[in-house]
């Protein structure tokens, strides 16, 4: 919300929000949403030291960032572009110096949205042109150096271009290094195979004749005024199967989509609902769909009546979470927003109680107070709270109210149904079992794919071509993991990739799912024991101890139901993090 506030600097209907960032909600929640959204950013806004009133305005009708006040690299950029291609001749050079050296990468990298994605799409393809005409006005001039360094870094923007990399090549080769051109022609090759499963060009291949004859002294250098004139080579991109319109990967699966697989976990949590469970707790690692499901469940409850409010912790500011008193509020807030109260938490919140009581009074007397309409809570990543000091007492509120509802099943906790989603097992932080709403709610375990939930999933990206070796080369690579086979199939539904190709690829640590595996990496990184436990998992097979287990589990890396069967989730990690540890080994530990 921020993002797109900031990029178009203009007061904004909220009926436009709702519709561009909660399509799929009906008009009442999604009210509650745009408002959660705002009261969200105020909060975030206010620690930095920022007064949240003179940048963010919004009223009945608009929303609007206060333009006077904001800048941002993406104008900076465009300014920067039009000074350029408005330059003469002899100062045009030195624009596109100051436009290359302002890109610094994809727009927003990691956020996919449906207005982000053609803007990263365009400013990328602003950068290229610049960066090209840039190449060739140094070429002209014989800057082989400058070049050569801008070279290398298109080919960091576009790594599957062939035409990026012949120019490296052909650089190297006018600047009189043919051992460099040859070493980088032969990466070329290898990058081609492995990433597009084809060889160069014809016209690459006539640059290796070239370089090949510079290497034995038969072609002047560059300081006698020699450039070869090879013809950049045309890249065949995959045209996106026109039966299938394809969404952005990662984050929830939105309500509409097409590629959305249910499973026997969807009706559980629809039944559990519609009873009106107390405390629903839904459990699995990362990138399972806990957050999808999740959604679908709340969506139901909406239809059958129930009001629904959804907080993602993740949201929280570090601010808000730095105190217990501070993380109810955050959550009262957060009730008061999506269900438009009239009497906010700072209203009625009183010095003389504590936190807990406080929370549990503004229940009581101002959200439970409709006996006649049921509410669900759903708390999204609970386990962000976890590791703080007063974790205990918060899951210890929620056991309270479960408890009460036992003891007086006609008063105001018997509409509460608590939804909680998590993936970190909470018995190694809650320890406690009077105090843990873990070990009394309906536990809901949300697993991998299984393989005809994978079969189903390729025939909705239009490839039921695919022969069931070739499915089953997929499922033991990646498991049944949901996200790294949605973007299998998305790569070569759009792109045109093969499943051969997918295999060789899959484990370098580049390619379609270098963010997966990166996220390993870094998560290995930052914690030497876990590490060192991986390695020895993967050297020996040795059990890793029941922490680290239930650790490596929550994080998606393991799987088993105990330390004494751990295996990892899939080959496609085991496979990458054996070769990476083999390279760099673990960090020591402090």
């Amino acid at each position: 919300m921020l993002a797109y506030l900031g990029y178009y600097p203009q007061a904004h209907r909220r009926a436009d929000l709702i519709e561009r960032f909660w399509p799929e909600c009906p008009e009442n929640a999604g009210r509650n949403s745009l408002s959660t959204a705002l009261w969200a950013l105020r909060h975030d806004l206010a620690p930095l030291g920022i007064q949240p009133e003179e940048i963010l305005h919004a009223d009945r009708n608009s929303v609007w960032l206060e333009a006077t006040r904001i800048e941002t690299d993406v104008a900076e950029f465009q300014t920067a572009c039009a000074r350029a291609r408005a330059a003469p001749p002899p100062v045009r050079c030195e624009e596109l110096r100051r436009v290359v050296a302002l890109y610094q990468g994809e727009l927003l990298h990691g956020y996919s949205a449906e207005w982000l994605v053609p803007e990263q799409v365009r400013l990328a393809a602003q950068q290229d042109a610049c960066l090209r005409e840039l190449l060739d006005l140094l070429e002209e001039r014989r800057e082989w150096e400058t070049a050569i360094e801008l070279a290398a870094r298109a080919i960091s923007f576009n790594p599957l271009s062939e035409q990026e990399h012949a120019r490296l090549c052909r650089l190297y080769l006018a600047a009189g290094r043919p051992a460099l051109a040859l070493q980088h022609y032969r990466e070329m090759a290898r990058v081609l195979q492995h990433e597009l499963g084809r060889l160069p060009s014809a016209e690459s291949e006539a640059l290796l004749q070239a370089i090949r004859e510079a290497q034995a002294g038969d072609t002047p250098r560059a300081e006698t005024g020699w450039f070869v004139p090879v013809p950049s080579p045309a890249v065949r991109v995959a045209e996106p199967d026109s039966r299938v319109v394809l969404e952005s990967l990662g984050g929830a699966v939105p309500l509409d989509s097409p590629f959305y697989v249910r499973r026997t976990v969807d009706a559980e949590l629809e039944r559990a609902l519609a009873r009106r469970e107390s405390l629903v707790l839904i459990k699995g690692p990362r990138q399972t769909g806990k957050t999808s499901l999740l959604a679908r469940g709340l969506q139901e409850a909406r239809r059958q009546g129930a009001g629904v409010v959804f907080t993602d912790l993740q949201t929280l500011s570090a601010a808000q979470l730095s105190s217990l008193d501070g993380v109810l509020q955050a959550l009262a807030g957060s009730l008061a927003e999506q269900l438009e109260l009239n009497t906010f938490p700072r209203d009625t919140w009183d010095a003389q109680f504590g936190p807990n009581q406080n929370l549990r009074r503004y229940l009581r007397r101002e959200v439970l107070t409709n006996p006649s309409t049921p509410l669900v809570w759903a708390l999204d990543e609970v386990d962000r709270l976890f590791t703080y000091p007063y974790a205990s007492e918060v899951f210890g509120l929620f056991r309270s109210w479960h408890n009460e509802r036992a003891l007086d099943p006609n008063g105001p906790w018997s509409r509460l149904s608590l939804a909680l989603t998590y993936a970190t097992e909470a018995h190694l932080f809650v320890t406690d079992l009077n105090q843990s709403p873990f070990n009394v709610g309906l536990r809901l375990e949300v697993g991998d794919f299984e393989p005809a939930q994978v079969a189903d999933l390729a025939v909705r990206y239009g490839l039921s071509s695919l022969s069931p070796s070739e499915l089953a080369a997929l499922m033991g690579l990646l498991g049944g993991h949901p996200y790294l086979i949605r973007r299998a199939f998305h790569e070569i539904s759009h792109h045109g990739l093969t499943v051969g190709a997918i295999l060789r690829m899959a484990d370098e640590g580049s390619g379609i799912f270098q963010d997966h595996l990166q996220r390993l990496a870094t998560a290995l990184g930052q914690d030497p024991e876990l590490c060192a436990t991986v390695d020895q998992l993967l050297a020996r097979g040795a059990p890793p101890p029941e922490g680290h287990f239930y650790r490596l589990r929550s994080a998606g890396i393991l799987a088993g139901l105990a330390p004494r069967d751990a295996r990892f989730r899939c080959q496609l990690d085991a496979a990458y993090l054996r070769r990476r540890l083999a390279r760099d080994g673990c960090p020591p530990m402090s």
